[in-house]
């Protein structure tokens, strides 16, 4: 019969040895339930995330947020509010065209499904009574204008670009081919 592949044992999750370790876990990271300014205190990297999170504090309450290329301890963010600035989150029908988005949520007040991964971004392509929006494969999905999403890209675009470290140490980065192009190398 042979034995379990690797993906295999790590999917059924019974041995710690391929468990998440969610005791190590900061926190939700979803958008919070409220509308306002907060500071962000802190910027930080969390297991179990490729893009570094930033702690905000609104009025004593502090929210986990997926942060933003340039974010900036100390530097002020907003919810609800329609400030176009960079980190701050608004709802879609409030975001022009042609403008990066990142986290979007999939229907109104879900905290964030799409486009969460380190230096990820989308890009709003078209409003109406749906706003479209590309996401970072190319495709393009319609969304609800009362979604929400924060404006910039995710921090940490250089994750995949760490030198080999030794045969057999390579990040498998698959590459999918285009139309005529054929990948060879045991893809």
């Amino acid at each position: 019969m042979g034995k379990n592949l690797r993906s295999q044992r790590r999917g059924r999750g019974t041995s710690p040895t391929y468990r998440s370790p969610s005791h190590r876990h900061p926190g939700p990271v979803v958008y919070p339930h409220l509308r306002g300014a907060g500071i962000v205190t802190d910027i930080f990297q969390a297991p179990g995330h490729t893009a570094p999170l930033a702690r905000v504090r609104f009025d004593g309450q502090e929210v986990l947020m997926i942060a933003c290329d340039g974010l900036s301890v100390g530097q002020p963010v907003t919810h609800g509010l329609p400030n176009l600035d960079r980190g701050n989150t608004v709802p879609l029908r409030d975001i022009p065209e042609g403008t990066l988005v990142y986290n979007v949520e999939s229907m109104p007040g879900d905290g964030g499904r799409f486009v969460r991964a380190a230096g990820a971004q989308a890009v709003v392509v078209s409003q109406g009574d749906r706003t479209v929006i590309q996401l970072p494969s190319g495709h393009f999905r319609t969304f609800h204008p009362d979604c929400r999403a924060t404006i910039g890209a995710v921090a940490g675009a250089g994750r995949g670009d760490k030198p080999f470290t030794k045969a057999g140490k390579s990040p498998r980065r698959r590459v999918a081919p285009t139309r005529g192009q054929t990948v060879h190398g045991g893809f």
